[in-house]
C-alpha cells in the first residue's frame, strides 16, 4: 500500500464564501443528491456521485426472454447505493503523490470562483470538522 501525506488543502470559490472561510471558519457542504442532480457542464455536479462500485465487464448480452437485444465487447456497470445520505465538501489535495516542481492547478477551476484559501494545518483543520460534526 501506499502511503500518501497531504501537505496543503485548496479551497476555489467565490470571494465572499472564502473570507467566511478564512475569518470565521464558516464551510458549507451540500448533499450527495444536490450534486448528482445538479446539471452545471460538469463544473460542480456529478451524476456518478454516491456510486459504491464500478464493474468493468466484458463479452456484455443484454437478453430478454431468451432473446438477444444487444451484445458488445465491453461495457462500464455502476452501482449507485441511493439510500446512502450525506454532505460534500471539495477540496483539492497538494500530496506526496505531485511533483512541487511541475504541480499545476488546472485553469478550469477558475469557474470555481475568484478566490482560494489555502489550508497549512490539515490535521488540525480535519480535526475541527470532525469535532463540529460530533
Amino acid at each position: 500500500m501506499i502511503e500518501v501525506n497531504i501537505f496543503f488543502l485548496i479551497k476555489i470559490g467565490d470571494n465572499k464564501y472564502m473570507q467566511e472561510l478564512h475569518q470565521d471558519g464558516i464551510i458549507f457542504m451540500n448533499d450527495v443528491d444536490y450534486f448528482r442532480k445538479l446539471e452545471d457542464n460538469e463544473l460542480r455536479g456529478d451524476k456518478d456521485e454516491g456510486i459504491i462500485r464500478i464493474e468493468q465487464v466484458v463479452d456484455i448480452k443484454l437478453i430478454h426472454n431468451g432473446k438477444l437485444l444487444a451484445h458488445g465487447n465491453s461495457a462500464q456497470l455502476k452501482l449507485h447505493d441511493y439510500d446512502k445520505k450525506g454532505n460534500i465538501y471539495s477540496l483539492m489535495a497538494i500530496t506526496s503523490l505531485e511533483d512541487p516542481d511541475i504541480f499545476q492547478v488546472d485553469v478550469e477551476n477558475k469557474r470555481l470562483g475568484d478566490s482560494f484559501v489555502i489550508v497549512t494545518n490539515v490535521k488540525n483543520f480535519m480535526e475541527r470538522i470532525e469535532n463540529k460534526l460530533k
